[in-house]
């Protein structure tokens, strides 16, 4: 018996190098070249098939994590929606006095050297003493891309409104000196007093919000006053304060 010399696969197809007789043997039996074939053909097909379904369940998976991947505008969008929701309950708390749900949405950094605790009892004697302001009617005009700063997010929303700072009690002989002070704060001299009410209608105002590294977009918030912006590049970076 003859052994085979020499075996090899070229372009999918068995070619094999046999010896004559095992091909005339071969030859003799043209039923098992035929079930050969069919054999040989059955696997390429499956594996066809299996290529073309393992490559289209890759596709969809990666079509799918692409659809899912957050983009810059969804992270914008997300933001921006945060953001405005914050706003709206500032300025509740604010017009409700609700000094506790207040002091904790405002940047600690504001505060000084004081505590938390410590601005707070601030604006309750503030209250007391016959001052507290509200806006109302109010709108949000516009908000800032997000810029960062050493892992620090910031943002500034410009709004628009109605602010009024109601003056009554011992704070009533002073109105006229807390009306210029008002003024000052939101560099205009349109006011006018009604029934011990400061109004300044339509006023321009802005708020910073600061979402510090680690805090997973948890922001906080300075109501621009225009008297204090001189001293912000002490709790806010100079880069920052250029770019708004």
């Amino acid at each position: 018996m003859h052994k085979p010399v020499k075996q090899y696969l070229k372009t999918g197809f068995n070619l094999c190098l046999i010896s004559s007789q095992s091909s005339k043997h071969f030859l003799n039996k043209p039923l098992y070249l035929l079930k050969f074939m069919l054999w040989y053909m059955k696997k390429m097909i499956a594996s066809s098939f299996l290529f073309c379904f393992l490559f289209f369940q890759c596709q969809v998976v990666n079509d799918q994590q692409t659809k899912n991947k957050p983009t810059n505008t969804n992270i914008e969008e997300r933001i921006n929606k945060q953001i405005k929701e914050d706003i709206a309950y500032y300025i509740e708390c604010l017009n409700t006095k609700k000094f506790d749900e207040l002091v904790e949405m405002i940047y600690p950094k504001l505060f000084g050297r004081k505590s938390k605790n410590d601005f707070k009892e601030e604006l309750i004697k503030q209250n007391i003493f016959g001052v507290y302001k509200e806006i109302e009617p109010y709108k949000i005009e516009s908000i800032s891309p997000v810029h960062v700063y050493d892992g620090d997010n910031y943002v500034q929303i410009f709004c628009s409104g109605d602010v009024k700072l109601h003056v009554s009690g011992e704070a009533a002989s002073t109105i006229e000196r807390i009306k210029m002070e008002l003024e000052l704060s939101y560099d205009t001299s349109d006011s006018m007093i009604e029934n011990n009410t400061i109004i300044i209608k339509d006023a321009y105002f802005s708020f910073i919000a600061i979402s510090r590294k680690g805090s997973n977009f948890l922001w906080q918030y300075i109501e621009v006053d225009k008297q204090k912006e001189p001293f912000y590049d002490q709790i806010i970076p100079a880069e920052i304060l250029d770019k708004f």
